[in-house]
């Protein structure tokens, strides 16, 4: 298991799903990203900025508008072994908060949060300064 390791939800919505119950399940899942997905094939991705400017912007109805009509596509996916460096420089390369992972198949499988990514990046970081600490303070042979 490789990336999804790190993921903590997986909400995903259909291309016909409404913006105004998207955004309540968004909220409810406490997540600032959905995949929209069709037959488990992300075939786009909602976030937060997509709300604000494709819809408040421009003085959509939440409640009538889909998803089809707002959303990012097409969208960068990585599969779950992608290592954990390349899924970084991928969302840096392209300036994304989110990136949608997929199985070994093509189906989705969760939502990599840039937080994510730091998190484990700074776990990573934080290991090896123990490990440099733990070393620069044993004693050697005859010391």
């Amino acid at each position: 298991m490789g990336l999804i390791r790190l993921i903590e939800q997986s909400p995903k919505a259909g291309p016909d799903a409404t913006i105004a119950k998207t955004v309540a399940l968004m909220a409810e899942e406490n997540v600032g990203a959905i995949a929209v997905v069709e037959e488990d094939r992300v075939i786009g991705i909602f976030t937060e900025r997509d709300l604000l400017r494709r819809v408040v912007v421009e003085g959509q109805d939440p409640a009538t508008i889909p998803l089809s009509d707002v959303m990012s596509s097409p969208v960068h996916t990585v599969n779950d072994e992608t290592s954990l460096s390349d899924a970084a420089r991928l969302m840096r390369i392209h300036h994304m908060r989110y990136l949608p992972v997929l199985d070994e198949g093509g189906k989705y499988v969760g939502m990599l949060a840039l937080r994510h990514v730091h998190n484990e990046i700074m776990r990573g970081l934080e290991r090896r300064v123990h490990d440099l600490t733990t070393w620069l303070m044993t004693d050697s042979l005859g010391g």
